[in-house]
């Protein structure tokens, strides 16, 4: 079961995607700029998420040395650069973009379980 945890120590479960027309708006963005980055983004979601049971989108993507994220999540934030023109909203929201990439992945990834 997918949770998110709250502030005063309980949890809620969770079981619809967060602001379904952002990400819907955002990966056609993505598929304009790179039609494999999603592929790529999402396998490596799916490779953290098989073995962690807790995780945060910053755990998933960044290399550990400052905010730098991983190659294959780059594309993310040069897509969104690309339609802003404006460096750092397009990071703002590249960072949200990934929020919801790894919610949606670890939503199907709770339901395929729930299925078998």
């Amino acid at each position: 079961m997918l949770v998110k945890f709250t502030i005063d120590g309980g949890s809620t479960p969770i079981s619809q995607q967060a602001r379904p027309e952002v990400l819907d708006d955002r990966l056609r963005i993505l598929r304009e700029f790179d039609p494999a980055a999603e592929a790529r983004a999402r396998q490596s979601i799916r490779s953290y998420l098989d073995s962690h049971t807790q995780f945060t989108a910053a755990h998933i993507a960044c290399t550990g040395e400052s905010d730098q994220w991983h190659p294959e999540f780059e594309a993310l934030y040069d897509a969104l650069l690309v339609i802003s023109g404006d460096f750092r909203q397009a990071h703002e929201e590249a960072g949200k973009f990934l929020g919801l990439l790894v919610w949606n992945e670890a939503l199907h990834l709770t339901y395929a379980h729930d299925l078998s």
